[in-house]
Order: structure tokens, then sequence, then C-alpha cells
């Protein structure tokens, strides 16, 4: 059992760091053609704290988020995928 834990760990550790580097070749040559950064819409949602430990929830604005088709972050933006599952964005 401890064999194939061991195995699966190590498996997943080398995907990822082959991964990492594939996934930044592929976004420079993306960047290079144009499509390497998209744009998402957000909704910001803002949480106000009330009396007896409640919260209040207001639509605050709707907006685009900068994000970069990639499996990982790039250029300072999220992943788009992962953007794309996380639409609202709660201020405090």
């Amino acid at each position: 059992m401890k064999r194939i834990l061991l195995r699966t760990i190590v498996g997943l550790l080398v995907a990822v760091i082959v991964a990492y580097p594939v996934d930044w070749v592929v976004w420079k040559v993306r960047m290079a053609h144009g499509t390497g950064m998209g744009q998402v819409q957000v909704v910001h949602v803002l949480a106000e704290q009330m009396k007896g430990n409640k919260e209040a929830y207001y639509l605050n604005d709707v907006d685009m988020m900068d994000c970069s088709r990639s499996l990982f972050p790039r250029g300072g933006s999220a992943a788009c995928w992962w953007v794309n599952w996380h639409r609202q964005v709660i201020d405090h």
C-alpha cells in the first residue's frame, strides 16, 4: 500500500514539474500570436457584517477581469479556466 501511494505521489509531482514549463512555452507562443490573454466578466459583491453574526450581500458592479489562457497563472493574471469557475468576487 505504501509503495502504491509513494508511486502515485511521485507521478503527480513529475506531472506538475513537466506541465509547468510546457504550459509556459505554450503561453509564450500564444502571446506571440496575440491570443495568450483573455477577459472574463465577473460580478463584485460587497459583504457587510450585520448584528447577530449575520452578513448582508450587496451587488457592487460587473467588471471585466483579465486572465491568461493557460493552466497556471501567467503574466500577473489568474488562469481563465479558474476565473470562469469563480465569477463572483466577494469584497469585505
